[in-house]
Order: structure tokens, then sequence, then C-alpha cells
């Protein structure tokens, strides 16, 4: 009788104890994994290209189940000590864009999969929560973008040998086979400028866009400016290193020739100096109300053309939004013309106008961007004017990082650290800096 009832004590502190035991463990798998998830986000489309070039079989399939594992995998990161709200979410984007493809039979299932990356990377970066830790990360991730860049840059031909991009696109649907000769090489269409458009950041480099690991020079333009804005941020940690950085990611833009990426770094960088602009309500209207600018703009240029400039693009995006009617505004009917590089067409047209605004007041409160600082700032800069006239601010390449670091900066610094202390040692014994 006397063992029976302490039984179930002793019982219980085992249970304790190894609940205890269990938390430093789920912190070393995520301070240890969560660079690799990072990293494999930035360079699967890399290397299944370059596998794709070899020999390899790689299709739409493999790129999509290559990008769902990446999401899988960060999601069983975070799963142990997802809260609810973060559960919660999954299950109703999932029930959503079910009900939403249950009306609009063109509806993009991949919506899913875009939404689905800001929160998984975001509560991942919050769970590693080191400063430090994120700072290697993009200097690495940097140094790897440089030095493909620099190879694809001097030794083009070469490079062709071994990344068929183009084809690598069209295999994945996301080009057409019959515009293989536009550049005549193995390219993607947009990495070369056309003949007699020249270039648009330094004139005299030729009109061969730089795309490095990115396949496409859109992609390295927005980690350019990703780099930029992070550097400029965490200057004062490491102001040396920030000094590079930010030299490097300027670097990057130039060479690949983005105009955006090049906008998007003077405008951020004037941005942090206004203390206004962090207020949630003015994080919140910078993407708001850049649907109705489109708009106003395309009606004001009523006889424009469709070209590369950015009024041009700007100009086919409001010609995507002026052919809706409401349902189309509610994601319930497809879009009569197609989104492409229509970033806001893409999401409102395959996610509803109500639904995306909600989800963006949600991104902007005091626990989320807000609590990022000027970094989140940024954010909402680059989200805000990408989306006018592309899409690609969505695509996990360069998402995956970005909502990465947001999740590091948002864990307050006098926040108890995450139960990753047995890890401390590994990452020079310090879990938090300051920013």
């Amino acid at each position: 009788m006397k063992l029976a009832l302490q039984a179930p004590p002793l019982q219980h502190v085992r249970s304790r104890a190894a609940a205890r035991a269990s938390g430093p463990a789920r912190g070393q798998a995520i301070h240890a994994l969560a660079p690799t998830v990072v990293f494999a986000a930035l360079l699967f489309n890399f290397i299944l290209c370059f596998l794709k070039t070899r020999g390899l079989n790689v299709g739409q399939v493999a790129v999509i189940g290559s990008e769902v594992a990446i999401l899988v995998i960060g999601g069983l990161l975070i799963f142990p000590t997802a809260s609810r709200a973060t559960v919660a979410y999954f299950l109703a984007l999932v029930a959503y864009v079910g009900f939403l493809r249950y009306f609009n039979f063109a509806l993009d299932l991949k919506i899913g999969i875009d939404l689905s990356i800001p929160v998984i990377f975001w509560v991942l970066g919050e769970k590693y929560a080191d400063l430090r830790g994120a700072d290697r990360i993009v200097l690495a991730a940097t140094i790897i973008v440089v030095i493909v860049g620099l190879f694809e840059w001097f030794w083009l031909d070469e490079y062709q040998n071994y990344f068929d991009i183009f084809q690598y696109f069209v295999d994945k649907g996301s080009a057409d086979a019959s515009r293989s000769s536009v550049t005549g090489t193995k390219f993607f269409t947009s990495a070369f400028r056309p003949p007699g458009e020249g270039r648009e950041v330094l004139p005299g480099l030729g009109n061969h866009r730089d795309s490095s690991i990115f396949l496409e020079p859109i992609g390295a333009g927005n980690f350019g400016a990703l780099v930029f804005f992070w550097a400029i941020h965490r200057f004062s940690a490491a102001p040396r290193i920030n000094a590079v950085l930010i030299a490097l990611a300027l670097g990057i833009i130039i060479l690949a020739d983005t105009r955006l990426g090049a906008i998007l770094c003077g405008i951020g960088l004037v941005a942090r100096a206004v203390p206004l602009a962090r207020k949630p309500v003015i994080l919140f209207l910078i993407p708001a109300v850049m649907p109705v600018l489109i708009l106003y703009v395309t009606a004001l240029h009523t006889h424009a053309t469709i070209d590369n400039g950015f009024v041009g693009r700007i100009y086919s995006a409001g010609q995507v939004l002026q052919s809706w009617d409401l349902l189309q505004w509610m994601g319930l009917e497809p879009s009569p013309i197609a989104a492409y590089d229509a970033g806001y067409g893409y999401l409102i047209s395959n996610f509803g106008l109500l639904a995306a605004l909600l989800l963006w007041a949600v991104a902007v409160r005091h626990r989320g961007l807000v609590a990022t600082g000027g970094f989140g700032l940024t954010t909402v800069i680059y989200l805000g004017l990408s989306l006018c006239v592309t899409g690609s601010p969505l695509s996990i390449k360069t998402a995956a990082l970005l909502w990465f670091l947001n999740g590091v900066l948002s864990r307050p610094v006098d926040a108890p650290a995450p139960e990753v202390v047995p890890v401390a040692t590994l990452s020079g014994g310090v879990l938090h800096g300051t920013g």
C-alpha cells in the first residue's frame, strides 16, 4: 500500500524531468537545423537546375515537391511548441483556400504554399532567436550569391554548361519553350536587356543581367535589397562587416541591373529616418493603398504601352485589376487576364481582397512587423512596392530569409531566451545581440 501511494508522485516527477529535458533538446534541434532550412529555401532551385542540366529528370513535380518538403521540415521543427494561433492559421488557410477553389476552378493552389512561408519561417526565426547567428546566415548567403554571380558574370559560356536555366524554367512550367531563341543563350529571357534598351542601373556594363543562385535577375535584386536592409539595421552591432555587406548588396543589385532593387534601397533608407512611418496604421496602409494607386496610374495613362519600364509594368498590372468585377476581387471567379508579373493581381485573384487585408492587419500588429523595428518598416516597403510589378516577393527563394530574419528580431532583447542554453557554446556563447 505504501509503495502504491508513492508511485504516482514518482511518475509525476519523472514526467516533469522528461519535459524539462525535451525543452533544451528541441532548442538544440532548432538552433542546428533552422539555418539549414533557410539555406535549402535559397538554394534548392539552383541545385535542381544543376542536376537537370547534368541529365537528371527534374520537372514541375520535383520543384513543387522540394518546396513542400522544405516547408514540412520547417513546420515539424516549430510544431511541438507551436501556439494555438499558429495551428489555427494553417487550419483556416487550408479551409479557406479549399472554399475559394470550390467556386473558382482557376484558383492557383500554390497560393496556399506562398502564404505558409511567412508564418513557418517567422516562427522558426522567433524560436531560433539568435541575432548573431542570423548575422552569420546573411553573411554566408551573401558570399555564396557573390561567388556564383561572379562565376556567371566572368565565365558566361562555361556557366551555361552547368546551368541550362531556360530549359529548367520550361520543365517546371514557368516559361514558354517557343521563346528559347529570344536571348540566344540558356539563360532566362529577363537575363538580357533587349537590344537598344540599355542598362538601367549602371550603363556600360553590357546587356547581361546577373542572376546568381536565383536563376533570374529579379530574385538577385530582391536578395540584394534584403541584405542592404539587414546591414543598415545591424550596422551598429558590427560596423565593418555590415559596411562590406552594404557594398556587396549594392554590387549584387548593379550586376543584376534591377531598378526596383535600387529604388527600394533608397526609399528604405529614407523611411527609416521617419519615426511616423513605423506606426501600425502606416505600415498597414503602405501595401493596402497600392492597388488603388495602380488603378489611378493606369487611368492616367490610358494610351500607355506595356514595356519593361516601371510605368509600363504598373500599367500592365493595372489592366489586370481593371478587368475585374466584385467576384474577382473576392477571389470567387477567375481573372479574365492572367496575372503573370502582377503581384497584387496574383495575390488578390487567388486569395480575395478582404482576406488579404485581414492577413496583412495581423502581420502589422504590435507583436508582428511593428516589433521588428526598422527592418520591419523596410520589409513593408519592400513588399508594398515590389508587388506592384512582380510576384517575386512571395517566392520562397527570398521570402524564407525575409520572414526568418523578422522572426529573429521579433523576440524582445529582454525576453527570456528560448530553451537553447546548451547550444550557447556552439554559437559563440551568445544567443542575443543588439539591433
